[in-house]
């Protein structure tokens, strides 16, 4: 699945149906052995509420032993791994921005609002 599209490990282990702490297990062993990349963003509990969830990538770089593919060049190597890494910047700074957006302080909220109007 995570070849397709990054996925948190909440929305893994619902579309496979197994517990989910088997697959952040699961997921802790391949991010030791470089196979996959992490990060954090906002996503949705079951209730629909925003939490911050850890979502998975797989590596680029190693993505060709795990999975039988052609063996990419070195540039697509160096494109994809670019690409995820602005990809992932980027989540991460909507992800700080919408936790500011929510924030309990208003001059929290305030900034947040600044920072957006300043940086469309």
């Amino acid at each position: 699945m995570l070849v397709n599209e990054p996925l948190s490990g909440a929305d893994l282990a619902k579309k496979l149906g197994v517990w989910h702490q088997a697959i952040h297990r699961a997921l802790k062993r391949l991010r030791e052995k470089d196979l996959m990349g992490s990060w954090t963003g906002l996503g949705e509990n079951l209730a629909g509420t925003q939490i911050l969830r850890r979502f998975y990538a797989l590596n680029p770089r190693k993505v060709s032993i795990a999975v039988p593919a052609s063996s990419p060049t070195e540039i697509q190597l160096q494109q994809a791994e670019e690409k995820a890494q602005t990809e992932a910047l980027q989540r991460e700074r909507e992800g700080i921005r919408r936790m500011r957006l929510l924030s309990p302080k208003p001059s929290t909220r305030l900034k947040a609002l600044i920072n957006q109007s300043q940086n469309p």
